[in-house]
């Protein structure tokens, strides 16, 4: 699939659920309380269906040291791991499909996540990674459109 025919899925997607646009587009306030961590590198690692398939990128910060670079497998296996545990202990979460996880390096030198993104993940890759980006992006637009369409119930569906 193409970049121009997955923004047309994309935008038939939107159109699909412009009657729903209140109710999918809301504001949820809340507030996330974290340490303070020495190292502010996050590494974003893609994983689809508990297989870690790339590490995306992420903006640099100020501060930040590299601490996974000499040994990737450890860090994509962490990831794995973790949509694993998220899995396991999280009944009423829907964790199909493409997961980010972000992992960060905490005080004591453990990788920790940061954050886990699954419907509105930003999977951007490094020009190296550019061919399995495709696969992730038609994959997620036809996975989202799927589900969309099974919970919610368009009267022209």
């Amino acid at each position: 699939m193409s970049r121009a025919l997955f923004i047309q899925e994309a935008q038939k997607l939107r159109r699909d659920t412009a009657a729903f646009k209140a109710l999918l587009e809301g504001t949820v306030s809340y507030v996330m309380l974290q340490p303070y961590l020495l190292n502010r590198k996050e590494y974003k690692v893609v994983v689809l269906d508990g297989k870690a398939q790339y590490i995306a990128t992420s903006a640099k910060r100020r501060g930040e040291r590299s601490f996974a670079k000499d040994n990737l497998e450890a860090l994509l296996n962490f990831a794995e791991y973790a949509v694993m545990m998220l899995k396991e202990k999280s009944d009423d979460i829907d964790c199909e499909g493409i997961i980010r996880v972000d992992i960060m390096q905490s005080n004591s030198s453990q990788m920790i996540v940061n954050e886990f993104e699954s419907l509105e993940a930003c999977i951007w890759s490094p020009g190296s990674c550019v061919k399995q980006e495709g696969i992730m992006l038609r994959y997620q637009a036809a996975f989202w459109r799927t589900q969309l369409l099974k919970f919610i119930p368009f009267n022209n569906a």
